[in-house]
């Protein structure tokens, strides 16, 4: 949904990433702890925070600078 919605988060002055993995979301979202931005990643469901919950563990550790939001959602196979 937020890929079809790019026209109008670039009003917004955000900027989206698409990843193909849990992994490479975690990844571009610690940038944004490093560095003066804020970042979100979304995950469908709760397997996808599990896969990178280790490295949300230390995300924070060597201090902040941006910011880190993470949306975790429901997938609901349709019936």
């Amino acid at each position: 949904m937020l890929a079809d919605a790019q026209e109008l988060l670039a009003e917004l002055g955000v900027r989206l990433e698409a990843n193909a993995s849990e992994a490479a979301a975690r990844a571009m979202l610690a940038v944004s702890v490093h560095y003066p931005i804020r970042g979100a990643v979304t995950y469908k469901g709760a397997v996808g925070v599990n896969v990178a919950s280790d490295a949300f563990a230390n995300l924070s550790s060597s201090g902040v600078n941006g910011g880190a939001l993470i949306i975790v959602g429901e997938y609901e196979q349709p019936h």
